[in-house]
Order: C-alpha cells, then structure tokens, then sequence
C-alpha cells in the first residue's frame, strides 16, 4: 500500500519537474522505471537468493533504484526557452525574469536604492 502512494507522489513531483522545466507532463511516465527496477531486482534477487524476504528486499531496492533514475532524468533535464527556470536553478522563483530589464525583481545586477520605500532592501530609519 505504501509503495502505490510512494509512486504516485513520485509520478505528480516528476510531471511538476518537467512542466516547470517547460516540458510536457508526459515525463511522468519515467515512474515505470520504479516497476523495472523492481522486477530486475526480483529477478536478480531469485537468482542470487532464492527465496525469502532477501528476494523482497532486493525487489525494493530494485524499485528505489529505478525511481532515483526517474527523478535523476527529470531533474537534469535542460529548461525550454520561456520556462518557469533560468540559467541558475538557484533563481527559481524569478527564473524567468530578464536580468536586463530594470523593472525586474532585483538581485539580478540593477543597483538596488535604500532610498525608495518600495524597494526590498529598504531599511526604515
């Protein structure tokens, strides 16, 4: 019961990652890779252990390994032009800003001014 909530939330987070990145949700379905881990390490487990709770053990560890591949495509996935991400994917918030427009959110090179109240680094005295 677990491992169907586990892939489910494992299935919305990659289709979130990939629609911010610009792709399509279609990317989702990078969480079969939980169910071919998890039959190549039940494969691998009857062959190496038999049967028993090892076999079990290596059919999760096969599924785990199968959805951090999931994950680890999705999130090194490259932005699409006009994505929620820029160049830094430490600016994700403002990603799609352009840093040379002075009217964008600041921190991307415009001198910031003390002076106006409206602005976020103003300190009031």
């Amino acid at each position: 019961m677990l491992e169907i909530v586990i892939v489910i939330v494992l299935g919305r987070k990659l289709a979130e990652m990939a629609q911010e990145r610009g792709h399509g949700r279609g990317w989702a379905a990078l969480v079969l890779l939980w169910f071919v881990g998890e039959f190549l390490g039940a494969f691998v487990g009857a062959l190496a252990v038999g049967d028993g709770i090892a076999l079990y053990a290596c059919a999760l560890l096969g599924a785990a390994l199968g959805g951090a591949a999931s994950y680890l495509i999705v999130s090194n996935l490259s932005p699409q032009p006009g994505s929620l991400l820029g160049d830094n994917p430490a600016d994700e918030m403002y990603g799609h800003a352009d840093r040379n427009n002075p009217y964008s959110p600041s921190g991307f090179g415009q001198p910031s001014d003390p002076g106006n109240p409206y602005s976020p680094d103003f300190k009031d005295k």
